[in-house]
């Protein structure tokens, strides 16, 4: 008696993945890991990577802080100090005294930067004082403290010969520099001197000797050699403070011999008509640039933390910072953003949008409005820009905002995916995001499985699909060479740094990843296969309580590379689980890819088309009231001694010479090997080609035979493309769902 059976087709896979896998929608999958969903709705093996440049960072084997661009170079951050590529090596920029880009700062420390007019301002969880880094007009890279310091101590100014006349006098610190074409100019808060100046009437015959100091309080990274010392005067009697001369600091004494006649044609001083003086940024844990203010957040006060408390810039100068323009939280600060227009305060639990601003007269008000109570912030680098909204990893969730309202974007995955994210301070810390538009994506840098809370994978939020309560999510990962301290975006390549001081870069023409080897040159590195992993859902074909026959499925995938693809089957939630006949496919000889081996049958050139095939389910598990399947890399015979010849094992060396003129192949590395000695049971892990006949493999239980032997060499193929267009379950109802006979059925008490 044949079973008629009928189609059940999963084209669509953009739901991404869900906690809630059971009974789950046919788009959504349990495991969606090292597959990005393509506009087409279908997943594709995420880009590889390999290193940017072919030598660790100068500081060595410490975490990456932070990665931002400026322009089209990255700048990598490492503890306090920041470099970037130059002629293929590492250079590192340094402010005026050449002692690192911050002044603190710690191996392990959150890094905040903002973009502004050439500028990328930057400040540090250790406190540090706020930098900001440029391109001056001879394309040389400056770091300079942000902002300019009070005036030193030590100023004095002696009365004219002679009385009757009064004179009032104030000091500033100015800077002139350049960004390319652009002139900026700094000025620091003003000092009034702090008593009248009383004697004759000033002139060139009746000066004024003032001495100066000479030397900033503290140097950090402010360009000390270029900083000018303005003098400000009133003419006797009056109120009004005009330039009398200005002169580099370490200069002193400086001579005042202008009369009230000339004095009065001069520029004024620039708080005049009740302007504000500039402050001093504040040391602060995070910084923001929006509608040309500066924000300042989460402060440091000589010893006192101010943690409730932001800073507003003045107006068009984001590192003029008065100390009045401030605002307060009711809870500790987070992070600070913006959407659009809006500057965003995150807090421990509360959201607030900054409305209004202090104009530079005082005018004007810093109003924070409440937008949410509950969504929260788990760390400022979280927080990511897009034309569609802010989005950050919040206290439940993954949250999404317009400025206006707040939304959850992650309940599908609150149940257990996004609780391991957060179970440390320092995972949650250490969350770091990064947006590419190209295909409207957010990659976060999470922490799943390392006991330390560095993040080890991604976790890929799709916008392509809308804004819901449940976006589409993806995962990204790749073992030990895959733990991603830093993230950044340009030109359809994504940045990652890494706990051992390197950075490497991702996108589509990569199909390997590579292994992290702190003792060779990363151009030496070896290629890794990346290992997609697609579970679906446990289906039940719209049925809770019928079973189903399901016999077979059909698999189609593009014909993008070589595919060995591995087909498990599990029968309501892992009760039954079988292997099915893995699909090989190995058609296509692409440029790019190792040659395969001379005698090869299964090659052939300029193969095109769809791989499509059909398996059917193992017979024990034919019969079920939910099907889930899984489709990851197969582990397949990849070569033998029937096309290179016997190789010479030695068990000591634990090597194995080919004998005859072949060779192994350059990406042997990580594959397996069995010998002949005990039917290719024991499975050896290739460690190194040390040379074209050479391989060095693993074998601490000292069980590999001596002598000429017969090989296979398997594993995982790498630089395997999997873009699956869908496949097609078969089956059929066939009767109620069979519930066991127990005592409990009886309703008797059980034994």
């Amino acid at each position: 008696m044949s079973i008629d059976t009928q189609p059940l087709e999963v084209i669509d896979f953009s739901g991404g993945i869900t906690d809630y896998y059971i009974d789950g929608r046919p788009e959504q999958a349990q495991v969606c890991d090292n597959l990005l969903i393509n506009a087409n709705k279908k997943p594709v093996t995420r880009p590889g990577c390999e290193s940017i440049v072919d030598a660790q960072l100068p500081l060595g084997a410490f975490r990456v802080n932070h990665l931002v661009f400026y322009a089209s170079d990255l700048f990598t951050f490492q503890n306090r100090r920041s470099y970037y590529v130059s002629a293929g090596a590492w250079l590192e920029v340094e402010g005026p005294t050449s002692d690192g880009f911050f002044p603190n700062g710690a191996n392990d420390m959150v890094i905040s930067t903002s973009e502004w007019q050439g500028h990328i301002y930057a400040s540090n969880d250790e406190y540090a004082s706020p930098q900001k880094l440029y391109k001056d007009g001879s394309s040389v890279y400056q770091v300079r403290n942000a902002g300019l310091p009070a005036v030193p101590s030590g100023i004095t100014v002696p009365s004219p010969t002679g009385a009757g006349e009064t004179y009032l006098y104030a000091f500033v610190l100015r800077y002139d520099y350049s960004v390319a074409t652009v002139s900026f100019l700094d000025r620091g808060p003003v000092y009034l001197y702090p008593t009248a100046v009383t004697g004759g009437i000033i002139s060139g015959g009746n000066t004024v000797s003032i001495t100066l100091p000479t030397a900033l309080t503290t140097v950090e990274n402010w360009d000390a050699a270029n900083i000018k010392i303005e003098i400000y005067r009133t003419v006797t009697g009056g109120d009004v403070f005009y330039k009398v001369g200005q002169t580099t600091l370490g200069t002193t004494p400086f001579v005042d011999n202008v009369p009230d006649a000339t004095l009065e044609n001069n520029e004024t001083l620039y708080t005049t008509g009740d302007i504000v003086s500039n402050g001093t940024p504040p040391k602060c844990k995070f910084l923001h640039v929006v509608n040309d203010i500066g924000y300042y957040a989460s402060l440091k006060d000589g010893t006192e933390l101010k943690e409730y408390e932001f800073r507003q810039s003045v107006p068009g100068d984001p590192d003029a910072v008065p100390p009045e323009f401030f605002g307060e939280t009711e809870q500790k600060i987070k992070g600070f953003s913006s959407i659009f227009d809006r500057p965003i305060i995150f807090c421990e639990e509360y959201v607030y949008r900054v409305d209004g601003a202090r104009a530079n007269d005082s005018t004007g008000d810093i109003i924070t409005t409440r937008i949410d109570d509950h969504a929260g912030c788990m760390g400022q680098n979280s927080i990511v820009r897009t034309h569609k909204g802010i989005f950050w990893a919040g206290i439940n969730g993954f949250y999404w905002s317009d400025g206006f309202k707040v939304q959850m974007i992650s309940t599908n995955l609150n149940k257990t995916t996004y609780k391991a994210f957060v179970t440390t301070t320092t995972r949650q810390e250490h969350i770091t995001g990064t947006y590419d538009p190209s295909e409207d994506r957010i990659y976060w840098a999470v922490s799943k499985e390392d006991g330390g809370g560095e993040p080890d994978m991604w976790i890929v939020l799709d916008l392509k699909w809308g804004i819901s309560e449940a976006c589409s999510f993806q995962t990204c990962s790749g073992g030990a060479s895959f733990m991603p301290t830093a993230m950044a975006f340009k030109d359809k390549t994504i940045y990652r740094g890494d706990t051992r001081g390197y950075v490497l870069k991702h996108n589509a023409s990569f199909f390997t990843d590579k292994e992290i080897d702190t003792t060779i040159d990363p151009f030496d590195w070896q290629d890794i296969t990346i290992v997609h992993d697609y579970k679906s859902c446990f289906l039940d074909f719209g049925s809770k309580f019928v079973r189903k026959f399901v016999p077979r499925i059909l698999i189609s995938a593009a014909n993008t590379t070589n595919l060995s693809l591995a087909i498990r089957s599990s029968n309501d939630n892992n009760r039954v689980t079988g292997d099915l006949k893995p699909i090989r496919y190995r058609s296509n000889i692409t440029w790019g890819d190792s040659l395969p081996l001379w005698g090869d049958a299964e090659a052939i050139w300029d193969a095109q088309g769809i791989i499509e095939e059909w398996r059917r389910f193992p017979a024990r598990g034919l019969r079920c009231n939910y099907k889930q399947v899984q489709l990851t890399n197969a582990e397949v015979q990849i070569f033998t001694s029937t096309l290179l010849g016997t190789a010479v094992v030695d068990p000591a060396l634990k090597t194995a010479t080919l004998s005859g003129s072949s060779q192994w192949t350059t990406d042997i590395f990580s594959y397996y090997i069995s010998f002949e000695n005990d039917n290719y049971t024991i499975q050896y892990l290739i460690t190194e080609r040390t040379s074209a006949t050479v391989i060095t493999f693993d074998d601490p239980n000292n069980l590999a035979p001596n002598g000429a032997q017969n090989f296979v060499v398997r594993g995982m193929p790498k630089g395997e493309v999997l873009e699956l267009n869908g496949y097609i379950i078969h089956w059929s109802y066939l009767s109620k769902t069979h519930t066991p006979f127990t005592a409990s059925s009886l309703g008797s008490n059980p034994t």
